[in-house]
C-alpha cells in the first residue's frame, strides 16, 4: 500500500505561491506551476481557493499579516506613530519586490489588513488622532507608500524596459536643461531619504478637520 498523501492546505498553498512570486514574478506565475511545486494536480489548489485572483488576494493578507508594527510609546504622538508604521509597511513590501505590483492591484480590504488598521486607529486615537481623521490618513499614505516601493523596486509588469540611466544619458543641456542641471549640481537618487522626507513632509502638512 502506498502511504497517504499529505493534506493539503490553505496556508501551504499561499505560502508556496509567495515562494514562486518571489522567485519568478506574476508574469510567469500559473496555477499549474504552483500545483507542480507543492507536487499535487493544480486542480486541487481550487479545493481551497477557487481561482487566481482569490490566491492573489490571500498573498496580499499574507503580507499585511506579516507586517509587525511595534507598539508606540505612551508618549508617542500621533506623528510618529503614523511614521514608524509607514516604514514598517515599506521594510515588509522591500522584503518582497516582486509582490508589490500585486499588493498595488488587488484589493485593500483584508482580515489582516483590518487587523492592523484596527491596532493603529486605536494608537492613534490614543495619541490624539480621532478614527475618521486617521483613516483619511492612512489612506493617503498606504497610496504613497506602495506608490514609492513599486518605484523603488522596479518590477515592471511585462518585464523591464530601458533602463533609466540609459535614458538620462541621453540628455544634453539643450534638449532638457533644467533636468541636466539637476543631475549635475547634486541630485542623486536615495530612495531611502526620500521616502522619509515625503513621509515626514506629508504626515507634518497633514490638517485635521475639513479644508476651508
Amino acid at each position: 500500500m502506498s502511504p497517504a498523501r499529505p493534506l493539503l492546505s490553505r496556508e501551504q498553498i499561499v505560502a508556496a505561491a509567495i515562494d514562486l512570486l518571489d522567485r519568478d514574478g506574476p508574469d510567469a506565475f500559473s496555477m499549474r506551476r504552483l500545483g507542480a511545486a507543492l507536487k499535487v494536480d493544480p486542480m486541487a489548489v481550487y479545493h481551497h481557493l477557487p481561482n487566481k485572483a482569490a490566491l492573489f488576494d490571500a498573498v496580499v493578507d499574507t503580507v499585511w499579516a506579516r507586517t509587525v508594527l511595534e507598539e508606540p510609546d505612551a508618549d508617542a504622538t500621533w506623528q510618529q506613530v503614523v511614521t514608524s508604521i509607514f516604514h514598517a509597511l515599506r521594510g515588509e513590501l522591500l522584503a518582497h519586490p516582486k509582490l508589490v505590483s500585486i499588493v498595488a492591484t488587488r484589493p485593500v480590504a483584508t482580515p489582516h489588513m483590518l487587523t492592523l488598521v484596527e491596532r493603529a486607529l486605536g494608537w492613534l486615537d490614543s495619541a490624539g488622532l480621532p478614527p475618521a481623521e486617521a483613516m483619511k490618513l492612512l489612506d493617503c499614505l498606504v497610496g504613497y507608500t506602495v506608490g514609492k516601493v513599486a518605484g523603488e523596486v522596479r518590477e515592471p509588469v511585462g518585464g523591464p524596459g530601458v533602463p533609466p540611466e540609459q535614458v538620462h544619458g541621453a540628455l544634453t543641456p539643450e534638449t532638457h536643461p533644467h533636468v541636466v542641471t539637476a543631475m549635475t549640481s547634486g541630485y542623486g537618487w536615495q530612495p531611502d531619504e526620500e521616502f522619509t522626507r515625503g513621509l515626514d513632509a506629508m504626515v507634518a502638512g497633514w490638517r485635521v478637520g475639513p479644508l476651508s
